[in-house]
């Protein structure tokens, strides 16, 4: 599989589900709303290290990460993943608190700019951050809560 550069650090299928992607190959880029993968950037330019989507184009176990099937049963029936506007990232050596914190003293500028506009609550993803980038109408992060 010939990999597709989006930014300077990720590549296409690190977004896509492995079934949209074998169907869709590179097209699939119309399914993804290009403020997560600003979002991943953003996340990878701030933190010096290596940032995990989904990794299964590289033989890793993440496959649901970025956009999701609509028939999938990860998540929520109507999550933002499904719409192409979310992205769970892991980043290494780093806890989700720690990234949420580096993600958070950036606040204004990612809102101002709409590149994350919601997080999941630090206490529904245990070993990763959830971004996305759905409209808020907010001058803040809305952090979901369970």
């Amino acid at each position: 599989m010939k990999r597709i550069q989006v930014s300077e650090h990720f590549y296409l299928d690190e977004f896509i589900d492995p079934v949209i992607y074998a169907k869709w190959g590179e097209r699939s880029i119309q399914f993804i709303d290009h403020r997560v993968i600003l979002a991943a950037q953003f996340v990878r330019d701030k933190t010096g290290r290596s940032v995990t989507i989904n990794n299964w184009a590289t033989k890793g176990r993440f496959k649901e990460s970025g956009l999701r099937r609509f028939d999938t049963r990860t998540g929520a029936s109507m999550s933002q993943h499904k719409f192409g506007r979310a992205i769970d990232i892991k980043v290494s050596g780093m806890t989700p608190r720690e990234v949420f914190a580096i993600v958070k003293a950036h606040e204004d500028y990612l809102i101002e700019n709409q590149i994350i506009t919601t997080i999941e609550s630090l206490s529904m993803t245990p070993t990763w951050l959830h971004l996305d980038c759905r409209f808020t109408g907010l001058d803040r992060f809305l952090i979901v809560e369970p």
